[in-house]
């Protein structure tokens, strides 16, 4: 899945992945399912979709990531990413 938007930052893989309570950070494979979730309500997804769109590899992967954003201890939003020099 793509809004075919082009990227506003460049943000590197983190060197330590660890849960987080407050802000922006790495999830874990533990909270994808919660992100799933989320982008599922926002676009009317099936859970099918929600995780092809989030897959679990995305955590271990060098050439992916996901990233999530949180209120008063809610996810609220969340982004996938893959580097553009990821060879598929």
């Amino acid at each position: 899945m793509s809004v075919g938007a082009l990227p506003l930052m460049v943000v590197g893989r983190p060197r330590h992945l660890r849960p987080f309570h407050a802000g922006a950070g790495p999830l874990s494979v533990d909270e994808l399912p919660a992100a799933r979730r989320l982008l599922a309500d926002t676009y009317g997804l099936d859970d099918s979709s929600a995780a092809v769109a989030i897959p679990d590899r995305a955590v271990d992967e060098g050439d992916q990531s996901v990233w999530g954003l949180r209120a008063d201890g809610d996810l609220v939003s969340c982004v996938t990413t893959v580097s553009r020099t990821a060879s598929w």
